[in-house]
């Protein structure tokens, strides 16, 4: 399977994807920091740093699976999500659809912090992945349910080109304190039970 990452930052999704066989052929993001990092772990993958409202998006090459990670600062209770200077990073989720809208890929995941479901124009957003001819769905899934040691809950939302929509399964693993992970007597970081 094929993805492009849009937002890629420095690249967590993509690793993720690339470990179960999904090959990251562009990823998108504004930031040169993160796009060195990025082409660091993803070699083979076209890097485009630019304002993805700049990118054009019948210039991606033929993919199957959109990722995403459209800006949360407009949303996240940290920041104030009623502030309209936030409008233009709320506004980001736009780009998704557009994209989407010129190169219909088979399914597109979008991530972001649950608190985008409060943003006025979430409902509207959603209704244009239908227009689209997309089936939606929405979990919040917590990282420490997947074995990762903190609580990061996040929106995934799941557009698919089938019958129905698919939800991305509930993880159920034993939480993992952050204490495991870290050499707390010496000042090295845990992997697996040994200090590096």
């Amino acid at each position: 399977m094929r993805a492009i990452d849009l937002f890629a930052g420095a690249g967590g999704t993509s690793t993720g994807a690339r470990s179960v066989g999904v090959e990251i052929v562009a990823s998108v993001n504004h930031w040169p920091v993160a796009v060195a990092t990025h082409a660091l772990n993803h070699q083979a993958t076209r890097h485009i740093c630019q304002d993805i409202a700049s990118v054009d998006p019948s210039s991606m090459p033929a993919h199957d699976l959109m990722l995403a990670s459209p800006s949360c600062v407009g949303h996240t209770r940290a920041r104030g999500r009623e502030a309209s200077h936030h409008d233009a990073a709320r506004a980001t989720a736009d780009d998704v659809l557009r994209f989407a809208e010129a190169n219909r890929p088979r399914a597109v995941v979008v991530e972001n912090v649950p608190e985008m479901m409060a943003w006025a124009r979430y409902r509207s957003w959603r209704m244009g992945w239908s227009d689209l001819g997309y089936r939606v769905s929405e979990q919040v899934i917590d990282a420490a349910d997947a074995g990762v040691p903190q609580h990061r809950r996040r929106l995934f939302v799941v557009a698919t080109r089938t019958r129905r929509p698919i939800a991305v399964p509930q993880p159920a693993v034993a939480h993992v304190a952050a204490r495991a992970c870290l050499d707390l007597d010496g000042g090295g970081v845990v992997a697996v039970g040994r200090v590096v």
